[in-house]
């Protein structure tokens, strides 16, 4: 071993003293610069997740928006529906009136009627009773 009295002792420990600074900071600098990086790629990282929460956010709102407008479409397609079969049935009531209405038929009580006319000279009645009578007869 060296002894403290040596000259070159303290220049040589000095020296080595140094140069493990020297590395000491090379690896400082080294280990800043690697924790700069994943800084800059945990922000990164993050900013990704928060974009991608986003879009779920936004998609849920998306898909229940789309289940909302499913579900008002098909009510009104049962709206519509129900709209059909009025319509089909009306017009079904509408056949059955103009068959009514368009029928040739001929009143057998229709003399009596004129005679009973001639005689009141009420017109208005005579309309009545013929419309009862074409009643009367549509039902049977």
């Amino acid at each position: 071993m060296a002894s403290i009295q040596d000259p070159d002792v303290v220049d040589r420990f000095r020296a080595a003293m140094e140069k493990i600074q020297n590395k000491l900071q090379v690896r400082t600098t080294e280990l800043t610069e690697s924790a700069l990086e994943l800084s800059k790629s945990h922000k990164q990282l993050l900013k990704s997740a928060v974009d991608l929460a986003q879009k779920r956010v936004l998609m849920e709102e998306k898909r229940d928006t789309i289940s909302q407008s499913l579900g008002e479409l098909e009510q009104k397609q049962s709206q519509m529906d129900d709209l059909r079969l009025k319509i089909a049935k009306l017009r079904e009531e509408q056949a059955v009136r103009r068959d009514l209405m368009s029928s040739d038929q001929v009143l057998e009580s229709l003399e009596a009627l004129e005679k009973t006319l001639r005689e009141t000279n009420d017109l208005s009645a005579f309309l009545a009773n013929i419309r009862k009578e074409f009643v009367a007869q549509a039902c049977f």
